[in-house]
C-alpha cells in the first residue's frame, strides 16, 4: 500500500472494516489475486469506523486525487450517499481530466442515479448480481449502473 491520506480525524490509522483492503487487493493483489499486480494503491480515507462520511470530506480526497495523481490513474469509489451536485461535479472533472472513476452503485435497492457517486454520469458505476444473473435485493439498479458484478466471484 502506497501512501495513506486521512480527513476523518478519529486518530484510526487502519481500515476499520476492511472493505478498502478488500478492494484493493482485487486490483493489486499479488500471487494471482489482483487484475493489476504492479498497481501503486493509494489509501484515502473518508468514512469513519463507523461507515459514516461527510460530503467535504469526500470533495477534499476527490480534489486531493486531482492534483496529486498521474492522469490515467483510477479512482475506486466504493461509497454511496445522497445525491450530490458537488460530488458529481467532482466526479465529473477528474473524468474529463483522463482519470477513470468507478463507483459503487450502493446496496440500498434503489435508483443508483438518486445518490453520490455512483448517480454521476460521467462514473463507471458498478451494481452486484446473484450468481443466477439476477439483481442482489440490496444491490441499487438504473441506468446509471453501467457494470454489473456477480457477488461472492471476487476473492481478495
Amino acid at each position: 500500500m502506497g501512501d495513506r491520506q486521512e480527513w476523518v480525524g478519529d486518530g484510526e490509522t487502519g481500515d476499520c472494516d476492511g472493505h478498502g483492503t478488500h478492494v484493493a487487493s482485487l486490483i493489486a493483489g499479488q500471487g494471482g489475486v489482483g487484475g493489476a499486480p504492479d498497481a501503486e494503491i493509494r489509501s484515502l480515507r473518508v468514512l469513519d469506523c463507523n461507515g459514516m462520511g461527510t460530503q467535504s470530506r469526500v470533495l477534499k480526497a476527490l480534489s486531493y486525487v486531482g492534483e496529486m495523481a498521474p492522469k490515467g490513474s483510477i479512482v475506486n469509489m466504493s461509497l454511496s450517499g445522497g445525491y450530490s451536485p458537488a460530488i458529481n461535479r467532482a466526479v465529473e472533472t477528474l473524468v474529463n481530466n483522463g482519470f477513470l472513476v468507478v463507483a459503487a452503485a450502493g446496496n440500498r435497492a434503489e435508483n443508483a442515479c438518486a445518490s453520490s457517486p455512483g448517480g454521476s454520469r460521467a462514473a463507471l458505476t458498478v451494481g452486484a448480481l446473484t450468481r443466477e444473473d439476477k439483481r442482489v435485493y440490496f444491490s441499487s439498479y438504473g441506468p446509471c449502473v453501467l457494470l454489473r458484478r456477480e457477488r461472492g466471484l471476487l476473492w481478495g
